[in-house]
C-alpha cells in the first residue's frame, strides 16, 4: 500500500481502476478521459514503481528465497 501511496494521482487512480476494479484498459481510458495506451503506459510505470519499492523495502534474506524460487520454477 505504501508503494501505491507514492504513485502520482493519475498513476494511482488507474491502477485502481485497472488492477482493483476490474476495469478493462478501454474503460478506464473512457473514465478519465486519456487514451488506453495511456493507460498501458500508466501500468507499466506503476508496476515498475511498485516492484522496485518493493525490492528496496525487502528483507535480504526474503529476496534470495524468491531469486531462488523463481530458478526453481525456470528451470
Amino acid at each position: 500500500e505504501k508503494a501505491i501511496e507514492q504513485l502520482s494521482p493519475q498513476q494511482r487512480k488507474v491502477y485502481e481502476l485497472v488492477k482493483m476494479g476490474g476495469c478493462t484498459y478501454k474503460k478506464a481510458a473512457r473514465i478519465m478521459g486519456i487514451s488506453p495506451l495511456t493507460v498501458k503506459e500508466y501500468l507499466v510505470t506503476t508496476n515498475k514503481a511498485i516492484r522496485n519499492y518493493m525490492i528496496s523495502h525487502m528483507d535480504s534474506t526474503f529476496l534470495v528465497v524468491i531469486i531462488i524460487s523463481l530458478l526453481s520454477v525456470v528451470y
